[in-house]
């Protein structure tokens, strides 16, 4: 499994991070002695991480060559200071003391105290920024000798510098899925492509190797559940096929709610079933919503007729049942929406997000969904069926024993 650090403010989720190695223990401590406590982690690797616990951002870390078993905290020395404990699972013990420059144990940084703490926290980003680019440096200078060296008619060295990668998503009612296409902004190829992502794939990441490597691949994605959620993209691309150095774009991309519906001109019939509600909000912000939570949509929304009975008419098919969905503005009642979908649980889904959106508190609906009501009706006639059943098999039981005497 892999190992996955995370904070929660309430139900907001503040921050992830996930690793391929596994986390064996946590603790919260208040390392850097400015009145919040920090999230420790202690991994299989062997590693000892602490994390601001706002941001995620890592302040410090600590290696053992074995792997962490236990952190602990306490007055160990009975002088009035708690010591973080670290033990290994080999048995090694390693302790460390809060920060003495901040704020006193009232928990409020204050003056010269709270003045080092901010100063401490500039200099850990800028460390972090000159790492970075460091690195990207000296990836860039090994890049640039390989190219001199390989000479520019074997295409082994770096990708030009403007370079880009784009996304976007379309829907293939063909195959029933949302295809993602990745694509750079010249000839260079895309070698590999990982993405990662809640809900839309097992394990929660998909990785690709085009074979031949081409400047432009789909990914066929079809999540089970209408989500949003945003896509962290990561693709290998080199000048040629040929290619031994690669440069690693990374990308986040959402993937809206509403993803699996292919937007069409025209549905066959409409369903059944329906919600209608009243919202006071003009067609052009319904039109926003629509392009936020689906996909395909224009940027402009159509003009409608004057002698047109909607403001607004829009049609979708499911790519994952083939069933329509039709999103209607009436012009004849100011803020009549109606939603007709077969699916309650749909209906209920895009209510809510579009109250989200319009942020909306209360909202009066009326819903009727024949089809839902009569497969309800079916169950509840099973129900009475079954029970009938078992009331005449208690009757028969009753008379064997009657029979037998007792």
């Amino acid at each position: 499994m892999h190992g996955t650090v995370g904070v929660y403010d309430k139900l907001t989720r503040a921050w992830r991070v996930k690793s391929k190695h596994r986390v064996n223990c946590i603790d919260c401590f208040d390392l850097d002695n400015d009145g919040v406590p920090e999230l420790i982690a202690g991994w299989e690797n062997g590693k000892v991480e602490v994390r601001n616990e706002k941001t995620g951002e890592v302040m410090c870390k600590d290696y053992f060559q074995t792997p962490v078993a236990a952190l602990v905290h306490a007055d160990y020395r009975l002088d009035g200071r708690e010591t973080l404990m670290c033990l290994t699972s080999e048995g090694e013990v390693r302790g460390w003391l809060p920060s003495s420059s901040g704020a006193e144990h009232t928990g409020l940084a204050s003056g010269p105290a709270a003045t080092e703490a901010k100063e401490n926290e500039m200099w850990r980003e800028l460390t972090a920024q000159k790492t970075k680019l460091t690195q990207e440096l000296a990836s860039y200078q090994e890049q640039l000798k390989q190219y001199k060296s390989s000479g520019k008619e074997t295409g082994q060295g770096i990708i030009p510098t403007d370079t880009k990668l784009n996304a976007s998503l379309k829907s293939n009612r063909a195959q029933g899925t949302v295809e993602l296409h990745l694509m750079t902004s010249n000839y260079s190829v895309i070698r590999a492509v990982v993405i990662f992502a809640e809900h839309l794939f097992d394990g929660e990441a998909c990785m690709l190797h085009p074979l031949p490597p081409s400047n432009n691949i789909i990914v066929q994605i079809s999540p089970a559940k209408d989500v949003q959620t945003t896509m962290n993209i990561k693709a290998m691309t080199g000048m040629t096929v040929s290619s031994v150095q690669y440069h690693v774009f990374e990308l986040d991309y959402i993937m809206p709610k509403f993803a699996m519906y292919h937007l069409v001109e025209e549905v066959g019939q409409w369903p059944t079933g329906a919600v209608t509600f009243v919202v006071q909000e003009r067609p052009t912000r319904i039109w926003s919503w629509l392009q936020r939570s689906f996909i395909s949509i224009p940027d402009q929304m159509p003009t409608a007729p004057q002698t047109a009975t909607n403001l607004l008419d829009v049609n979708f098919i499911s790519l994952r049942t083939g069933e329509p969905l039709c999103i209607t503005m009436s012009s004849q009642q100011t803020g009549l929406i109606t939603i007709r979908t077969d699916d309650m649980e749909t209906a209920g889904e895009m209510v809510q997000d579009l109250c989200s959106f319009l942020q909306v508190t209360e909202l009066e609906s009326s819903a009727n969904f024949p089809s839902e009501m009569e497969r309800f009706q079916q169950v509840l006639t099973r129900v009475d069926e079954y029970n009938s059943v078992r009331m005449m098999l208690g009757l028969v039981n009753m008379g064997k024993c009657i029979g037998k005497g007792f």
